[in-house]
């Protein structure tokens, strides 16, 4: 048989425009690759720094408190006071974040949060105006409460399924490591200066990550939603209630919370008394060690059904609580601690990228935002109770009782099917 040289020509021009647009494919996978890159190379760097103002402010919003002659009672009612307002507005926040651009919602929270922080250095200058000090640090933490959900979102929109462990193992790591770091800076600036200071970097702080977004390029349309906002916000419900899976995980992890509360105390009455204040300061420091750790381990992991990995890593918690039972050396109370913590840390991460890869990019910021608020609604409950418990069925009974409620708490879902098929990619199990 023979071919024409028509035929031929056909042929190869059919070729060339095959490989043409190949290669056009290739190189648009590219760029998409290097702006996603970029984009979260910026939202890190800002983040770092917010972050870092967030976890200095605690410390000098309690010592301007008590250098203003004000009570231990004020400094809790200012922990509780933003605190509530953070709870409160998160679920809000996830109905904006769904329906609007996260940049602009994030943007938005910064700016405002500049302001807030700005007013209550402004009540700290001089005593008498704690009650306004309260009431900034509720907005204060209400606007954060916007912030997180749009943050979720915003993380699944510049990563693919493929890279979206990768950098949430990022993220975690940098937002553990500015926990640990911002109070020990913020205590030593509030020493060599005065907390005011502390505050106002923290301003500046979230100036700088209000910036960082600003720069970023991703395509964050918003959903173009039609309904009400109370309608969408009572669906925010409704999406997690459909998903077995999600709502078993989510109640376990309430119960984890619960625990983890009460583990608190017991760490620091027990490390105070076994080991002093020197030695506390050790174990809050294995804590960052072991958390960071495990962040960085679960960006290691291929596996295909993440939510096993999940709760069988959270059963190392319960060590953090039984390094405290009572004679054990301080170095191997920091390993417990640490290894306790690292095993916090791999659970976090493979569960928030499961939930993202899980759910649709348009429902992500309502049911992230519900899984924050009930997952941690009983931490403060727990802190709130265990001196009480300490007092009434002593320190290693609830040493044990603890442990217990933990190791129950990790395997309870384990027992649960459809969270055992979880993939970590995607479709949903139901």
């Amino acid at each position: 048989m023979q071919i024409s040289p028509a035929s031929l020509r056909s042929v190869k021009t059919s070729g060339a425009i095959r490989i043409v647009a190949n290669e056009r494919v290739l190189d648009a996978a590219e760029r998409d690759e290097a702006e996603d890159k970029r984009n979260q190379k910026l939202l890190l760097r800002g983040q770092l720094l917010s972050w870092l103002g967030d976890a200095m402010q605690p410390v000098a919003v309690a010592v301007a408190i008590l250098l203003n002659d004000g009570s231990a009672t004020e400094v809790g009612l200012a922990t509780s006071a933003f605190g509530a307002g953070r709870l409160i507005a998160t679920l809000f926040g996830g109905v904006l974040a769904d329906r609007m651009r996260p940049q602009s919602l994030m943007i938005g929270s910064d700016l405002a949060r500049t302001l807030l922080t700005l007013g209550i250095l402004w009540c700290f200058l001089s005593p008498g105006r704690i009650g306004v000090a309260l009431v900034l640090l509720f907005l204060h933490g209400g606007v954060g409460g916007v912030f997180l959900p749009a943050l979720s979102v915003l993380k699944v929109r510049v990563t693919t399924a493929d890279t979206r462990l990768s950098f949430n193992s990022s993220v975690a790591g940098v937002k553990t490591a500015a926990s640990f770091a911002g109070p020990v800076l913020g205590g030593g600036l509030a020493a060599l200066s005065e907390p005011a200071v502390v505050l106002g970097v923290n301003a500046a702080t979230f100036v700088i990550s209000a910036v960082s977004i600003r720069l970023m390029r991703a395509e964050t349309s918003p959903s173009g939603k039609s309904g009400t906002f109370l309608r969408d916000f009572a669906d925010g419900a409704k999406l997690v209630a459909r998903r077995r899976w999600l709502l078993i995980c989510m109640l376990c992890t309430m119960v984890h919370s619960l625990a983890f509360g009460v583990a608190i105390t017991l760490m620091q009455v027990g490390g105070i008394e076994e080991h002093g204040s020197f030695g506390l300061g050790w174990i809050v420091g294995a804590q960052g060690v072991g958390s960071f750790i495990g962040v960085q381990i679960s960006k290691k992991l291929t596996v295909e059904r993440p939510m096993i990995i999940a709760w069988c890593a959270s059963l190392t918690i319960p060590l953090c609580v039984l390094a405290f039972l009572g004679g054990i050396p301080l170095p191997v109370v920091l390993v417990l601690v640490a290894a306790g913590l690292l095993g916090a840390g791999v659970h976090s991460v493979l569960y928030e990228s499961t939930l993202q890869n899980n759910i649709p990019a348009e429902e992500i910021g309502r049911v992230a935002s519900w899984d924050y608020v009930v997952s941690l609604a009983t931490l403060p409950v727990g802190t709130a109770i265990a001196g009480s418990l300490i007092d009434g069925i002593g320190f290693q009974c609830l040493v044990i009782a603890c442990t217990v409620t933990f190791a129950v708490s990790s395997l309870l879902p384990l027992a649960f099917r459809r969270v055992r098929e979880v993939t970590a990619h995607g479709p949903e199990s139901d």
